[in-house]
């Protein structure tokens, strides 16, 4: 009797080449003990993002087992596109729950050989991807050499070469690489260095360039006045003059697309190498102004009337407007040329050089308090956050007065995850100046980290109010209305961001989900379709 044809001793064996791309969740375990109902529901959210993302470049999820999830790609470059995207995405659905209760994947990369088998795949490619995944930090993406070598002339990343590294069952070491940042996007997690006498990978320190990461304390930051993000556009910020405030000497602003900094990384840290430039570079991040601050109570801010969209591109050069330094007496020509040309490295992403040209016109002028501004700044791009503090505390000391200070201070607090006292900074920033919407902004972020959502709804439409382009803060807005489950409003601000930014993809995927929990399942099929459409398009 013949062999059933559906048989798998019938099944012809295939081979094909593939990008793969495995997540995990981490300490899924964990969060299942501690809350069962709670995980599932924030994992299932997640999931959704997840599966329209790899629907948006042309991916196709083929094996799911419990917080696992395997997906191919014909592309590489699709496949890490997506990856970021989705790392991205899930940041800011995560920046509104409990450091302790955030559903965060690891995801690795890998391009190699699979074998096929109906609509499965298997095989070392699918397996190396499986490995790379629990090497990556929580929140972060580790990559092959083979999709290292495929997309570093295509993509615009900065990567950390892990070495090589051994793995279980597989039998040869494998080139890894570590994603540091995603041009305009918050820094992803880099794993730390380790030992060769643990038997993990060796770290190789390439040059002398120091990482340049900025973290977002708790997510989609609100980015510094002199940092970029189109998705969160800290240039578009910098773009409206504040109310009240002195700005520094006029510099370029460079918008980018979305929104992060901590202490010197340690002795032989990898350099950190950027995609299409042979040699590495510090890279921006998107991170909240330098001078944001919030009140204990915030005062009650009437929501802004519904205004009539015009027809504003996304951000695009811009030059704050120009303003002698806010230090009494006047800097000398040597500080001001040194200042001058920390802040034209700053916007060539030279983060590293700008900071000892901070510290040269500080050297020249110890009173130089846009130096310090500008420097603390600097610092926490670079992830020195307690040197950052350092500068912060200067401000103040120098300039009891100046609300950038508290701003300042009460930002790197908040980066350093406390929340409690980056309030009282916070509150300062905005008795000294009340039309500060930056420092609006940034107390409302540190409100919806603590869940105190209505809070953070007052602050962000009083930065609304007096930013009215800034689509970040419509966005955090928007986010804070989801969390309250007053998804009309929160449709109506990502409206906003969308119409700030047609080609920010991530929006529309919030704005689905919103649409789905309202009940308009036609609108969320609309946002879907016009993602899948985006990422068809921009297939290269």
């Amino acid at each position: 009797m013949p062999d059933d044809p559906n048989s798998q001793s019938s099944q012809i064996l295939v081979r094909k080449l593939a990008t793969i791309l495995s997540a995990d969740v981490a300490e899924f375990s964990r969060l299942m003990g501690e809350d069962e109902e709670q995980t599932l529901k924030t994992f299932r959210g997640h999931k959704k993002v997840f599966e329209a993302l790899v629907a948006t470049h042309r991916g196709r999820i083929f094996n799911t087992a419990g917080d696992a999830i395997l997906a191919e790609f014909a592309s590489a470059v699709e496949a890490v596109r997506c990856a970021t995207d989705i790392q991205a995405a899930l940041r800011t659905r995560n920046d509104q729950l409990p450091p302790s209760r955030q559903v965060r994947f690891r995801i690795g990369v890998n391009l190699g050989d699979v074998m096929v088998q109906g609509q499965d795949l298997m095989g070392d490619g699918v397996n190396v991807a499986a490995r790379l995944q629990t090497a990556a930090e929580p929140g972060g993406i580790c990559l092959s050499g083979s999709v290292y070598d495929q997309i570093r002339n295509k993509l615009s990343l900065s990567f950390v070469s892990l070495g090589e590294m051994n793995f279980k069952n597989i039998q040869q070491p494998v080139r890894t690489f570590s994603i540091t940042e995603s041009e305009g996007r918050v820094p992803l997690p880099t794993p730390k260095p380790r030992t060769a006498g643990s038997g993990s990978a060796k770290w190789i320190a390439a040059g002398v360039v120091i990482l340049a990461v900025l973290l977002a304390g708790g997510g989609y930051w609100i980015h510094t006045v002199h940092e970029r993000g189109e998705a969160e556009s800290p240039r578009a910020i910098a773009a409206t003059p504040q109310p009240g405030v002195t700005p520094p000497e006029a510099t370029p602003a460079v918008a980018a697309p979305e929104a992060k900094a901590a202490e010197a990384p340690p002795a032989g840290h990898p350099e950190s190498k950027k995609a299409k430039v042979p040699a590495a570079k510090a890279v921006p991040v998107a991170s909240m102004p330098a001078d944001n601050t919030p009140a204990p109570a915030p005062p009650s801010h009437p929501e802004p009337a519904a205004r009539a969209p015009s027809p504003e591109p996304k951000a695009v050069l811009a030059t704050t407007p120009s303003a002698a330094p806010a230090s009494g007496a006047p800097p000398s020509i040597d500080a001001k040329a040194a200042y001058d040309d920390g802040m034209r490295l700053m916007d060539e992403d030279k983060v590293t050089e700008a900071v000892l040209r901070f510290d040269d016109a500080i050297g020249n002028k110890p009173d130089f308090v846009d130096a310090y501004v500008q420097r603390a700044e600097a610092r926490r791009r670079l992830v020195q956050y307690e040197l950052s503090l350092e500068d912060c505390n200067k401000i103040i000391e120098l300039k009891p007065d100046e609300p950038r200070g508290y701003n300042c201070r009460g930002f790197g607090r908040q980066l350093l995850k406390q929340y409690d006292a980056s309030l009282p900074d916070f509150n300062e920033a905005i008795r000294l100046n009340p039309k500060f919407a930056l420092a609006y902004g940034n107390r409302g972020t540190t409100y919806n980290l603590l869940q105190q959502y209505d809070h953070a709804i007052q602050d962000f439409s009083e930065a609304v109010r007096l930013m009215p382009n800034n689509s970040l803060f419509h966005l955090k807005r928007g986010n804070a209305y989801s969390n309250l489950k007053q998804y009309d409003k929160a449709i109506r601000d990502y409206t906003e961001v969308i119409r700030l930014q047609p080609n920010n993809m991530n929006v529309y995927g919030l704005r689905a989900l919103a649409e789905e929990a309202s009940g308009d399942a036609t609108g969320a099929a609309a946002d879907r379709a016009h993602m899948q459409e985006f990422g068809k398009k921009n297939i290269k």
